[in-house]
């Protein structure tokens, strides 16, 4: 049986995904068809994985009028959600704009109100009481304004305590501050793991890396960079992995589908290998869709079937 995941996205939002031909200054366009989700990255990832068959609990701070519609958007999608709600304020909205001519997307995120200390304090509850019957707990987006820096890691020092595997996606100082932390799992593009590690991603540089990490509890590292060859990093081996080729609607949310992609793997009894061919393919699935998570299972499977990956060398 598939074990559950907590999906931690603290700083959730109204998603809006509008299409357009091309992007200029100074236009005014009439948007039609604008798809309207909840979002933040971990919401994303909790959507691919329904998809793909795995029950997942989200947690996260929601406000106002905007957080009372996400948090109904979250059950309509039937996706199990503990959120903390507080006052005053309002969620934040984000737009991305998709030019249909070559899916390059334009975004535009609020970065949300500022967390009141009493809402991190009824957080905190909810989150240890939340790791209850959950393998493993993943650690999507950015911190929301007025928590420190170090809240991601704080939040995977308790969870490590309660034995659970934790995973990691996210950007900037709240990264850098949970290196120390060692995740079980780092999942990262190419210009955050240049913020954490202080170099552009190559073999040395992710060997560096991973044998920083690997004496904190990290078993595995993962560096993506879009459609071009990513790296992966486990104690036993380095591995170059290639995306399939896909036509691109819209690239919003393929990597939160990746990360997806490694979860299933991970609690399907798949080994890191197996993993990282399905997280590709959740990618590039989620490359065919406007809105972000959208992917299909048997398109995903096709996919990672089509990716590529290969032993560059030994991880140590």
């Amino acid at each position: 049986m598939k074990r559950k995941i907590l999906v931690v996205n603290l700083n959730l939002a109204v998603d809006k995904t509008a299409v357009v031909r091309g992007l200029g200054k100074g236009l005014i366009y009439r948007l039609a068809d604008v798809k309207t989700l909840a979002g933040g990255k971990g919401v994303n990832v909790a959507r691919a994985l329904k998809t793909l068959g795995v029950r997942s609990r989200l947690t996260g701070f929601t406000a106002g009028h905007n957080g009372r519609w996400i948090e109904g958007a979250l059950r309509r999608e039937g996706l199990e959600s503990v959120c903390v709600p507080f006052c005053p304020g309002e969620s934040r909205v984000c737009l991305s704009v998709v030019d249909s001519g070559d899916g390059v997307s334009t975004d535009f995120n609020e970065e949300g109100c500022e967390v009141p200390t009493a809402a991190v304090k009824r957080f905190l509850k909810v989150f240890e009481a939340s790791l209850s019957g959950c393998s493993v707990a993943a650690f999507s987006g950015r911190i929301s304004p007025g928590l420190p820096d170090d809240f991601f890691a704080r939040l995977i020092a308790l969870a490590k305590k309660r034995g659970v595997v934790t995973a990691l996606d996210t950007s900037g100082k709240p990264l850098k501050a949970a290196v120390k932390a060692g995740p079980s799992l780092f999942k990262m593009n190419r210009d955050e793991f240049s913020e954490a590690a202080g170099e552009k991603p190559d073999a040395g540089a992710i060997g560096r890396f991973f044998r920083k990490v690997r004496p904190l509890g990290t078993e595995y590292v993962v560096v993506t960079d879009g459609p071009n060859p990513g790296w992966a990093a486990t104690p036993q081996n380095l591995w170059r992995f290639y995306p399939p080729p896909v036509n691109l609607v819209s690239a919003v949310g393929a990597g939160d589908s990746f990360m997806a992609g490694l979860l299933f793997g991970f609690v399907s009894g798949k080994n890191r290998r197996e993993s990282v061919l399905l997280a590709l393919g959740a990618a590039a699935s989620d490359c065919k869709s406007l809105g972000a998570g959208i992917i299909g299972k048997k398109e995903c499977l096709a996919f990672a079937r089509r990716a590529g990956l290969e032993r560059f060398a030994n991880g140590n």
